[in-house]
This record gives structure tokens, sequence and C-alpha cells, in this order.
């Protein structure tokens, strides 16, 4: 399958949930980790709604 590159000013809504809702961010590190990939490799981030066992972020 080939990846298509995301493209300029176009709004992506990304979205997950652990299995069978379990936790995906045990402790705070595991947020700020998370939080660190996000902005290394997917900016501008618009919005982002953390919890323990889901995530949704929309990018610009």
């Amino acid at each position: 399958m080939k990846l298509e590159p995301l493209e300029i000013s176009q709004y992506y809504h990304f979205y997950n949930r652990g299995n069978n809702k379990e936790t995906i961010f045990i402790n705070k590190d595991n947020y700020f980790h998370f939080l660190k990939l996000m902005r290394k490799y997917l900016v501008p981030i618009a919005d982002i709604y953390i919890l323990t066992v889901y995530y949704q972020i929309i990018f610009i």
C-alpha cells in the first residue's frame, strides 16, 4: 500500500483507543512522550484531547 503525504493547509482528524478500552497512557511520562513525538513528526496541532484510554488530534 502506497502512503500519500499529508497536504498542507488541510485538516486531518486522528484518533485511537486502547483494545477493549484498555489504558494506553499508564502514567504522566507516557503523555509527555506522546506529545513530544506528535510535535516532532506532526505539526501544527490545532486541537488535542487525551484520556487514559483514548486520544484524538486535529492537525492543520
